[in-house]
């Protein structure tokens, strides 16, 4: 569902692969799996990197929508995507080096576009993350406490339903507020494209 590609390759994650950043046609070649279904979102401190450059010119030939996350208002990548997002921190404290204030607000720029996106497909409802997969005792007990909550049951209500619906939390949350079954409760879900607000709201007699 998210993918980073970085301008090098994995490796360059750990070390330094240099020019990958100048590498324009290899931001096309990387770019080749977009499709017009996606949003790319390229990113750098300066915006400038041929390589992004390259990524934005191959997305854009693919009818991918395009975002430009930069702290430079003269980056070439605000030029070329769809939709700019500039965040100016002014100059390092050590100058030279873009990994300090340009690198922690641009992680928080990315997080405000996934939380947004996440809201926007339904794996949340109202503050709760619903989409989860308790794969462990500690998920397990938040997905107890969360169809608690939603449905306004004790503990022991939740777990039990929970454990009746293969511990998926929408399907649970759908069979205490609806009275469903659990194969009710996922038709009702499923023709509601997952999104467990939807189907509450569209449920008749809720």
């Amino acid at each position: 569902m998210v993918q980073g590609i970085i301008a090098g390759g994995d490796k360059a994650i750990r070390l330094a692969v240099e020019g990958a950043e100048d590498n324009f046609e290899q931001g096309k070649k990387d770019a080749e799996m977009l499709t017009n279904n996606d949003v790319a979102v390229a990113i750098s401190a300066s915006g400038n990197p041929k390589y992004l450059l390259g990524v934005l010119e191959k997305a854009e030939e693919n009818g991918c929508k395009t975002i430009a996350l930069t702290c430079n208002h003269k980056a070439a990548i605000l030029e070329e995507a769809g939709h700019g997002i500039c965040v100016e921190v002014g100059p390092e404290v050590i100058a030279g080096s873009s990994r300090m204030k340009a690198g922690t607000v641009q992680k928080m720029v990315l997080n405000m576009l996934t939380t947004g996106a996440m809201i926007k497909i339904g794996k949340t409802y109202e503050n709760f993350m619903i989409d989860l997969m308790p794969t462990n005792e500690k998920l397990k007990d938040r997905a107890i406490r969360i169809v608690s909550e939603i449905a306004g049951v004790k503990v022991s209500t939740a777990l039990e339903t929970l454990m009746n619906a293969d511990w998926k939390v929408k399907t649970a949350i759908m069979m205490l507020k609806c009275k469903l079954t659990k194969d009710e409760a996922n038709e009702v879900l499923k023709k509601n494209c997952g999104v467990l607000r939807r189907a509450l709201k569209n449920f008749a007699g809720v």
